[in-house]
């Protein structure tokens, strides 16, 4: 679940290349320039959490753009919440221009386009959540407000969340498989209350019905495998209506049956890519996560990635990459 990254063991006619390969693999494809790519030291370290993941970045001066076309061709539907340790950045998005600096977070989103400066005045080092879209029940117009705003961490909820933030990328900070799920989910209920929070500080905390969502939510991601897993099944479970656990997806632009197979295709990706599930039938990876019909889940994988499971398991990372 940890990785590390850095350009110091590389030879400097490798080093900003690598870079950029990092982080499209680990962000999204963007067009990304140094002044000095000859002399590029910069760190990466990732905790994914599944659902989650959390970096700590360290990086000389460096622009990365995100162009209109590069929407086009790939959008992952990601936010990400950055906070500078030392240095800072610049984020122009949404008309918005937002100065990352120690004090604050900015929030910014890979389905929109955006110009991001590193370390503008030296070297910067900072943290970094990223968070699937589809997990935030709140409505796109409150998030578009955020978006590059410095957003205070000076006290209650902000400070609350950076610290979650800081101590999840101390690598003395034990995460296994068996808690990395509840911690994604700890850390996902802190991000929404604090974005709540920031969207609309004059309404109360328990006006706001985003709990019962965040509950069905990891419901889903519980119970995953299992084949009869259906909105009747979670309206059931948490002794409301079905037409209530729609409401519940509606924030979110999508439904309960389409975040279920959501999740379950990136689920299966990511064990279609495990160097230690290689000798694992597609097909029986299709039915640990609820994907009986192998016809289904072949169809279901290309239409989201645009190749079939075959193809994409025998694609390089770069590759892979590249099509995302």
């Amino acid at each position: 679940m940890r990785t590390v990254f850095s350009t110091e063991e590389l030879d400097p006619g490798e080093q900003f290349d690598s870079w950029c390969t990092r982080m499209s693999t680990s962000y999204a494809p963007a067009e990304t320039w140094t002044e000095d790519p000859d002399d590029f030291l910069a760190t990466h370290r990732l905790l994914d959490l599944g659902v989650l993941r959390i970096s700590a970045i360290g990086s000389p001066p460096v622009r990365m753009r995100r162009t209109e076309r590069h929407v086009r061709q790939s959008a992952p539907e990601l936010f990400l919440l950055a906070r500078a340790r030392a240095g800072g950045a610049a984020i122009d998005q949404n008309r918005c221009q937002g100065v990352l600096e120690p004090g604050n977070l900015l929030l910014y989103s890979y389905a929109r386009a955006h110009d991001a400066h590193l370390a503008p005045d030296g070297r910067t080092e900072m943290v970094e959540l990223t968070v699937p879209r589809s997990l935030v029940p709140l409505a796109t117009p409150q998030l578009d407000r955020l978006l590059a705003t410095p957003l205070p961490v000076a006290d209650g909820l902000g400070a609350l969340l950076v610290n979650v933030m800081e101590r999840l990328t101390d690598e003395s900070v034990p995460v296994t498989s068996a808690t990395a799920p509840l911690l994604a989910q700890a850390a996902l209920a802190l991000t929404t209350a604090f974005l709540t929070h920031v969207s609309d500080p004059e309404t109360p905390s328990e006006a706001h019905p985003h709990a019962l969502a965040l509950e069905m939510r990891a419901f889903v991601d519980d119970h995953l495998r299992d084949p009869e897993l259906t909105p009747a099944l979670i309206a059931a479970a948490h002794h409301v209506s079905v037409r209530t656990v729609h409401r519940c997806f509606e924030p979110c632009g999508t439904t309960p049956a389409a975040y279920v197979r959501e999740r379950r295709l990136d689920q299966a990706r990511r064990d279609l890519v495990d160097p230690r599930l290689r000798s694992t039938p597609i097909h029986a990876i299709a039915a640990a996560w609820g994907f009986p019909r192998a016809s289904d889940f072949s169809r279901a994988f290309r239409t989201r990635y645009g190749r079939p499971p075959s193809e994409y398991r025998a694609m390089t990372d770069r590759d892979r990459a590249a099509l995302e």
